[in-house]
């Protein structure tokens, strides 16, 4: 069994707007991550035997080709997936544990990218009823990944930014189904909302991925100020109550921007700044939890 970890992912740009048409930009986020262990305690495994179960239907059917019976000894043994990944906020916990079953028990190890997101993306259905597979497929290449305009997705090198980034704690996991679906009736209801996102939002998204691949910092701190303003008054629901004085504090000051990460509603908010340290410490003054972000 690899003792290989598999880390959270974090959805730096591209949260519902992907959606509708913009490009994202996802990168694996190592500071959170799950390997797998063995323990006599089977309570550790929780879903893992139904999960088992249900590739193995998906083997059956000839959706995937997986070594059940290797994965079925794992469990007999204790196997089991051992993750700090907090469950609930957007980071892909169950995205890391998908790419580790298909790194130990996945027979097939040619597919194209467009192939092993598919693939990656039936299994992970298990636990959302339906899944693009993006989580798991940044778990398992464990590369910064771009879906472009097109829908095709390029890995790409690991980013080199001058721009400090961080996460706000918000202590409130959710999920992030309800979240997508509002967004999206919202888009269906509503024209003028619909064309908000298409022509305001999109092209801040799509420049915000372009100075950031690009290192043009200043360019970015502005692009995400459009986005942190955006969100605030289209995607009001999305913001924890208690969050929306920081996140007007972060756009009035050239200190710091806050953004979703991920649906919202919960979990981590990213922040963007220029002085981690400055930033840090008002922050925590105010009584927020901050975890800087390091993407090496």
């Amino acid at each position: 069994m690899s003792e290989k970890s598999f880390p959270a992912k974090l959805l730096l740009f591209g949260e519902h707007s992907v959606l509708r048409g913009s490009q994202a930009l996802a990168v694996p986020f190592r500071q959170f991550s799950g390997h797998w262990a063995y323990s006599d305690d089977l309570s550790k495994q929780y879903d893992l035997p139904k999960l088992a179960n249900y590739i193995k239907e998906l083997a059956e059917n000839h959706e995937l080709t997986f070594d059940t019976e290797g994965a079925f000894q794992a469990l007999s043994k204790g196997l089991y997936f051992d993750s700090n990944i907090p469950r609930g906020y957007g980071l892909g916990s169950s995205g890391a544990l998908v790419a580790a079953a298909y790194d130990n028990f996945g027979t097939d190890k040619t597919l194209s990218i467009n192939e092993l997101k598919m693939v990656l993306g039936k299994i992970e259905s298990y636990f959302h009823g339906a899944s693009s597979g993006f989580d798991p497929l940044i778990s398992y290449v464990q590369k910064t990944v771009l879906i472009k305009k097109d829908k095709s997705m390029a890995i790409l090198d690991d980013i080199e930014t001058d721009i400090q980034m961080f996460l706000l704690d918000t202590h409130q996991p959710r999920k992030a189904e309800s979240l997508i679906k509002l967004f999206l009736d919202k888009c269906k209801q509503s024209s003028h909302y619909n064309t908000l996102i298409e022509n305001e939002l999109v092209p801040h998204i799509d420049d915000a991925i372009a100075a950031f691949l690009q290192n043009k910092t200043h360019l970015l701190f502005e692009m995400v100020h459009h986005i942190s303003f955006f969100q605030y008054r289209f995607f009001t629901e999305m913001i924890p109550l208690r969050y929306k004085n920081v996140w007007l504090e972060g756009l009035a000051s050239e200190l710091f921007k806050l953004k979703l990460c991920g649906a919202g509603g919960g979990g981590f908010i990213l922040g963007f700044c220029k002085n981690f340290v400055e930033v840090k410490k008002m922050l925590l003054k105010s009584g927020f939890t901050i975890l800087p972000i390091a993407l090496h």
